[in-house]
């Protein structure tokens, strides 16, 4: 390789990888002048989501971002299916940008990138990105508070048969220390095709049945290093005049793991996931597709994790560096269910009578969850 290397003229990437963050108390040495970094969607010169970059025009890219290991590609998440989404969250129809002043040095710990919820999806999010965010707070106005969170807000498609649609989401907490959250929602279908059978040829006496694998581009989700969602296969079946569908997966939390299946025709309802060494909450949704469709055993399944990255002042934040596997925290569990919470309330859902009753829920079913796996 090394021959073949000096042939071809290639050479080794000097971009950072992992370094030695320093401590809260190591004052940041700023840059003399601002630099610009990627958009988070951004991994080459014509890449972007379908927010950023629907078009895909030419964009700035600068490799050196990123650590050396980090083998990133061009997404290529642009869909054709559907319109693209206009590019209306800068004023005069600019072009969005990430500018920053932190140090550029490997030591600084301000490149170090959180990792990814699932490998194909395109989204690599750097300390520099939330002191982006945070940095122009205090003199900011409503306006340019929203501008710079959409300039980390993603969505986009990757994959086909089924194709995995993601959107990724910051949003700020209240308080005098803000805090970033970070939402991502990521969905995919699976059907067992149950071929002609229908609803109204199908006695109790037979019965169609089919299972499928679920291809290995959907099957692990990664909420963060600490737990693990794998999905395993999917069945449909029609019988006694009720077409019914079932999901089976696994799920691994501080190292033990579970197995659990959700069927249609079971009331039991899914725990939610919660992470007692970072702040990571995730939830698993499913939901039967297409009631009247003949085929049968169509399910929709959602991924939503949510994180709590901290100020974004220092990359030596604790729940920064437990994010990015730097650190354990011992998290209480009474805040579990929280950044959910702050989402609902940003989106104006829920009293709040319902928000108390939904904390209860959630500290209760996560502890059940913990408690059940580490049982296990």
């Amino acid at each position: 390789m090394g021959r073949l290397s000096q042939l071809f003229g290639l050479k080794k990437s000097t971009g950072p990888s992992t370094g030695a963050i320093p401590t809260t108390d190591q004052e940041l040495a700023l840059a003399a002048e601002p630099w610009q970094g990627n958009l988070p969607c951004v991994h080459g010169n014509k890449d972007g989501c379908d927010y950023h970059n629907p078009r895909r025009h030419s964009v700035f890219f600068d490799p050196l971002l990123f650590p050396a290991s980090e083998k990133f590609k061009p997404s290529g998440n642009h869909r054709n299916d559907t319109p693209p989404v206009p590019l209306n969250n800068v004023p005069g129809g600019g072009r969005p940008s990430i500018t920053s002043s932190l140090p550029r040095s490997l030591d600084s710990g301000c490149l170090s990138l959180l990792p990814r919820v699932h490998k194909s999806v395109p989204y690599s999010l750097g300390f520099y990105h939330l002191h982006h965010m945070t940095s122009s707070l205090p003199s900011a106005s409503d306006s340019d508070v929203n501008l710079t969170l959409n300039n980390i807000t993603c969505t986009a498609s990757t994959g086909s048969n089924p194709r995995l649609f993601w959107t990724v989401r910051p949003i700020l907490s209240g308080g005098t220390t803000p805090s970033i959250l970070l939402q991502y929602n990521l969905s995919f279908s699976v059907e067992a095709d149950l071929g002609t059978w229908s609803p109204s040829a199908t006695s109790h006496g037979r019965a169609i049945s089919k299972v499928g694998l679920i291809g290995s581009g959907y099957k692990e989700f990664t909420p963060c290093l600490h737990t693990k969602v794998s999905f395993r296969s999917h069945k449909g079946e029609g019988k006694h005049h009720v077409r019914t569908a079932a999901v089976s997966f696994s799920r691994k939390v501080n190292g033990a793991e579970t197995k659990e299946e959700w069927s249609s025709d079971s009331s039991s309802e899914i725990k939610p996931m919660g992470c007692t060494k970072c702040f990571t909450d995730a939830y698993l949704d499913f939901e039967m597709l297409g009631p009247n469709v003949s085929t049968g055993g169509v399910v929709l399944i959602t991924v939503t994790v949510n994180k709590d990255l901290g100020s974004g002042d220092h990359p030596s934040d604790q729940k920064w560096l437990a994010a990015i596997g730097a650190a354990d925290l011992q998290r209480d569990v009474t805040d579990l269910g929280r950044i959910r919470r702050c989402f609902a309330e940003t989106d104006g859902m829920g009293t709040t009578e319902s928000q108390g009753q939904a904390q209860e829920e959630d500290v209760s079913a996560m502890t059940m969850t913990e408690t059940t796996v580490v049982a296990a």
